[in-house]
């Protein structure tokens, strides 16, 4: 007998499709903003040196606050003069895609790249705690700038902080470091919890030569950066004469698809501010 194709429930069928070929979209959709950024360097001159602890940090019970740190370095480079400050990157959390593109692409350029990845006490709202943590930092990375210099080859004893999305500022007292040249924020969250971090400032003479804030006007969605917003309108009217402001005005939170203009303003801060200091 012959199959009656009239017989077949196109509509059944044809939904079925197209419900596919929208999960297939959704699948390459997803496939390409999780691999956009890579956790490996394409760039094979690029050389990791990884550690789990801090040699020399026992007593100053400071290799608690580390999860790890590495130095990634050019080999390209390795001949050169010491004419470029070291790169520090602080994180707390797992934005790795992020920091693994931001390294790749200083270090390509020259820029020895220290990555700390902080594990820091949960009440960190607490002063006394708080400044615990600011003088540990600073000697976290006084111990391992040492120890890269006796142990892996020399870098730059001066350097520059760069963090991303960290809630707290105690970075601002490693401006008291006259190792420090200075510190770059990238989209830091201001709430009304930490607005208290951000008035220390105003004390610091020069500050405003050491400090910069780097803003998306987006957040990960359509909607404006809150966090952006409320920088403009609770802390630069305050503290204007001390705080520099950058703003990527079509960049969303995360900077994707933004990498390389983010690239070129840290740049340009790094070779035309803090290098004339």
């Amino acid at each position: 007998m012959i199959y009656d194709i009239f017989h077949v429930d196109w509509i059944f069928w044809d939904t079925i499709i197209i419900i596919l070929l929208l999960l297939l979209l959704i699948g390459v959709k997803i496939y390409k903003n999780s691999h956009r950024w890579r956790l490996s360097f394409s760039n094979e001159a690029l050389q990791k040196h990884f550690y789990n602890n801090l040699a020399g940090g026992e007593n100053l019970n400071i290799n608690k606050m580390i999860e790890n740190w590495s130095l990634i370095e050019n080999i390209n480079f390795k001949d050169e003069k010491l004419i470029k400050p070291t790169i520090i990157l602080i994180r707390t959390n797992r934005k790795r895609r992020f920091f693994s593109i931001l390294t790749e692409g200083l270090c390509s350029y020259g820029y020895n790249i220290i990555n700390i990845r902080l594990n820091l006490p949960i009440r960190k709202k607490d002063n006394i705690l708080n400044k615990t943590i600011q003088e540990n930092l600073r000697k976290i990375i006084c111990l391992i700038i040492k120890y890269i210099n006796q142990k892996v080859r020399n870098i730059d004893s001066k350097y520059i902080v760069i963090n991303y999305s960290d809630p707290e500022l105690f970075y601002i007292s490693l401006l008291d470091d006259e190792n420090n040249l200075g510190i770059i924020m990238v989209n830091p969250k201001v709430n009304n919890t930490n607005l208290e971090s951000y008035l220390p400032a105003q004390k610091k003479e020069n500050i405003k030569h050491h400090l910069f804030f780097v803003f998306s006007r987006k957040s990960n969605f359509a909607m404006n950066n809150l966090n952006q917003k409320r920088f403009l309108k609770k802390v630069l009217p305050k503290n204007e004469e001390y705080f520099n402001y950058l703003l990527i005005k079509k960049a969303r939170r995360s900077f994707k698809y933004y990498e390389t203009i983010l690239l070129s303003v840290i740049i340009d801060l790094i070779e035309n501010k803090f290098q004339n200091i």
